[in-house]
């Protein structure tokens, strides 16, 4: 199973704007990426009547959606609102077109294929113009394993050596005060020396200085 990326393509959204605009219009606080034609991701859709795109994105704007299901010739629209560790891909019909969420605050998510350590993350993230992407939940942490096909990427939380196991920053160097769900067992400074956080399958974990795997940015 594989999904691909049209890497420019972008459906932005703004809320409370009800107009008509064209995809390369930066109007909105989330980004949705075209999924190449052919495939979708399984799971419980609600589905409306649309008469445009943007329509039906504003439509998963208001709602916790994950993913657009749209059909041109129906003026069908369909909103993925969950997603969990079971969530698969399949064949969808020839005229859908699927966007996946890709972004917050006008940034564009970027998985790498190669694995770094996470302070080689945070530079690759700081080249690109961007910096190491926190998901804001769970459910989206496990979007993008699946949507990336990658079981564990870090992200942008870590502690400082001297913090206990309940303090952990965001990259703006503040303490964050609502925490993504742990792994069993996690976190546990495994050999003292883990001060970094990686996604597992949706979950989070601390790792050390010298562990790799993928890199997620927002740019």
């Amino acid at each position: 199973m594989q999904l691909k990326l049209h890497g420019i393509m972008f459906i932005l959204i703004r809320m409370m704007m009800m107009v008509t605009v064209s995809k390369s219009d930066v109007i909105s606080s989330k980004s949705f990426c075209f999924l190449h034609e052919g495939k979708t991701i399984n799971g419980v859709y609600v589905f409306i009547i649309a008469n445009s795109l943007i329509r039906c994105s504003q439509r998963c704007f208001w709602q916790q959606c994950y993913l657009i299901q749209w059909d041109p010739v129906t003026n069908r629209c369909g909103l993925l609102l969950s997603v969990d560790a079971s969530l698969t891909t399949t064949s969808a019909a020839p005229t859908v077109q699927n966007y996946h969420l890709c972004g917050w605050n006008n940034k564009r998510i970027d998985m790498s294929v190669s694995k770094y350590t996470w302070p080689a993350c945070k530079q690759r993230c700081e080249d690109k113009g961007g910096r190491v992407f926190l998901p804001f939940d769970n459910n989206y942490a496990t979007h993008l394993c699946h949507v990336y096909q990658v079981e564990v990427y870090y992200v942008g939380m870590y502690r400082h050596p001297d913090d206990d196991l309940s303090t952990w920053y965001d990259m703006d160097g503040q303490v964050i005060t609502t925490l993504l769900g742990w792994s069993p067992g996690q976190p546990n400074n495994y050999g003292g020396k883990q001060y970094y956080i990686a996604v597992e399958r949706g979950f989070v974990g601390d790792e050390s200085l010298v562990a790799t795997y993928r890199c997620v940015c927002e740019i």
